[in-house]
């Protein structure tokens, strides 16, 4: 399917299609359903879906279900399952791996989730003025940064943290996601981050 897809320039565009079904941020209905359908149809170039298959894609809105109207905790316990080397199994197909930045290094993921963590200073919350565009700056050049983070440092950005969220950012091909404490984001970068095309989820 791979080969094939990729020989007619379409690996990518149906990974998106993919990618957009089961991410749960978008709400699929019926009208979406059957365009992502009849696109499947076309690029595998189909001339139909025979009855038994046509039934088994029908639409159906999980939200009209009450069979999967369960407790919010029992549903969270059951969606991921542990697996050795620090892999996770997600209900729905999809694998999680726990890794740290070095770790990571050269791979490439659909999507990667970068969590905040704390060596001398918490490291994401203090990069947030570069990606806010604040940083680098006259007073502040990239070229007299620290080598390495300091408690001691009246200004905490350094060369390490940069490299490594270097190599963090830039493994995902389709999503990025940084987990930071709301606590060390002011609502100005905030407006900052969304004027610059980022997504902000609060989670308390």
């Amino acid at each position: 399917m791979k080969e094939f897809l990729k020989a007619k320039d379409e690996w990518n565009t149906y990974r998106e299609l993919v990618h957009l079904l089961l991410n749960g941020n978008h709400v699929i209905d019926e009208e979406k359903w059957n365009i992502a359908k009849e696109f499947l149809r076309l690029i595998f170039e189909i001339d139909g879906f025979p009855a038994d298959l046509d039934g088994y894609l029908a639409f159906q809105d999980e939200r009209l279900n009450d069979d999967l109207v369960n407790n919010e905790d029992d549903q969270q316990e059951d969606a991921l399952t542990p697996l050795p080397d620090n892999m996770i199994r997600h209900r729905d197909g999809f694998y999680i791996e726990l890794s740290t930045i070095h770790g990571a290094k050269g791979e490439t993921h659909d999507a990667t989730l970068v969590l905040e963590t704390k060596y001398h200073c918490f490291d994401l919350g203090i990069m947030m003025r570069y990606l806010t565009g604040d940083l680098p700056s006259p007073e502040y050049p990239n070229g007299d940064l620290r080598p390495t983070p300091s408690s001691q440092a009246k200004f905490k950005p350094n060369q390490r943290f940069i490299r490594q969220f270097y190599v963090a950012m830039s493994r995902p091909k389709h999503l990025l996601c940084l987990a930071v404490n709301s606590n060390r984001i002011t609502p100005e970068q905030k407006i900052s981050l969304i004027a610059k095309g980022w997504k902000i989820l609060e989670r308390i």
